[in-house]
């Protein structure tokens, strides 16, 4: 009877917190299925447009193209951020002082707005300037960004330096 009491006073108390979640997700969805079915122009006039984005997207080929580079982006940052965090994390001593040390010097890419990733990596590779275009000038390497290649070594070294730091301390952390 007790167990049973102590039961229904949780399920009362925890009542607010699932309305304010079931709000805090339920109203934002509702308004971007309602969005994404209607057009607006100024003054937020809402005309109809049914399922006509939909298949817009759908039949577009820039659509799957972009999806295909994004999946295949995604898997080739994976393919080197996993076992490059799981080396490292393998790598560090599991006590003192130089483990802390490590984990910090590891946890700053990580702490580093997306907006200054950015602008960071831009100024790398700036032509004449940037330690990346000079690093490869060094080596004979033509470093230019309008090559295709060029760009996704450059866009897979950004996302390595920004996210292979939480592969390391998530193995770190199960070690």
């Amino acid at each position: 009877m007790y167990n049973e009491r102590r039961n229904r006073l949780a399920f009362v108390f925890l009542t607010p917190a699932l309305f304010v979640m079931t709000l805090c997700g339920v109203i934002p969805m509702a308004f971007v299925a309602y969005y994404s079915v209607h057009d607006t122009f100024a003054g937020n006039h809402f005309f109809w447009v049914g399922t006509k984005w939909f298949q817009q997207v759908l039949t577009s080929s820039s659509f799957w193209g972009t999806l295909l580079r994004s999946a295949a982006f995604s898997a080739l940052t994976l393919l080197f951020q996993i076992p490059l965090g799981l080396y490292i994390a393998l790598r560090l001593p599991l006590r003192g002082f130089l483990s802390s040390v490590y984990i910090v010097l590891i946890a700053i890419p990580l702490l580093t707005p997306f907006i200054v990733v950015g602008y960071l990596w831009k100024a790398l590779t700036l032509p004449n300037t940037g330690l990346l275009f000079e690093i490869a000038s060094w080596f004979h390497i033509n470093y230019d960004m309008n090559n295709t290649v060029v760009v996704w070594i450059t866009l897979l070294l950004m996302d390595m330096w920004h996210w292979t730091g939480l592969v390391v301390l998530l193995c770190f952390a199960g070690l």
